[in-house]
């Protein structure tokens, strides 16, 4: 039985570019979208909102572990018409003790400021910034980098393979 030399770069190189991607992907899911949506509320008009609720959420996580999150309804009135959402921050990541701050910012029934997309009053955000979930950005990450490392191990390795002269 005989092995093809070129098959574990082949591999390596196939894992290393599915890899490649799928941190790609992540990167931008996780990081570069929800930083250009906050870079582009910066330019977003402040419009007077008021919220409906806020509270704490505790949820039951693996092994024992709550998880911890905000949550945040507001209204608000644009173009005309009257309009509500969630979006507390890009990004959606909020941990303590930002939570406890923002329950102690704002109050079910209280008034705020939101900003508000002039191009789409829809979209709104009640605090303007960016706040990515630090696993969710290490896990992009850490595709990029094992990746691109099979890719350069896969070249390394194609290089040292010497084929078998013709006829053995």
């Amino acid at each position: 039985m005989t092995t093809d030399p070129g098959r574990l770069p082949r591999n390596l190189r196939s894992i290393g570019l599915l890899l490649l991607g799928l941190g790609t992907i992540a990167i931008w899911i996780f990081y570069l979208a929800p930083a250009r949506g906050a870079d582009a509320a910066r330019g977003w008009s402040a419009t007077p909102c008021r919220i409906v609720s806020i509270e704490r959420i505790l949820r039951k996580g693996k092994r024992s572990h709550t998880k911890v999150s905000l949550e945040v309804v507001y209204e608000y009135t644009a173009a005309g018409r009257d309009h509500q959402s969630s979006l507390y921050r890009f990004g959606g990541h909020v941990a303590e003790p930002e939570i406890s701050d923002a329950l102690g910012r704002f109050r079910s029934g209280g008034q705020a400021f939101c900003w508000v997309d002039p191009a789409d009053p829809e979209r709104a955000v009640l605090l303007q910034g960016f706040s990515p979930k630090p696993a969710d950005v290490a896990f992009a990450v850490s595709c990029l980098v094992v990746g691109a490392g099979l890719l350069v191990t896969s070249l390394l390795l194609s290089r040292r393979i010497i084929a078998p002269p013709p006829g053995l």
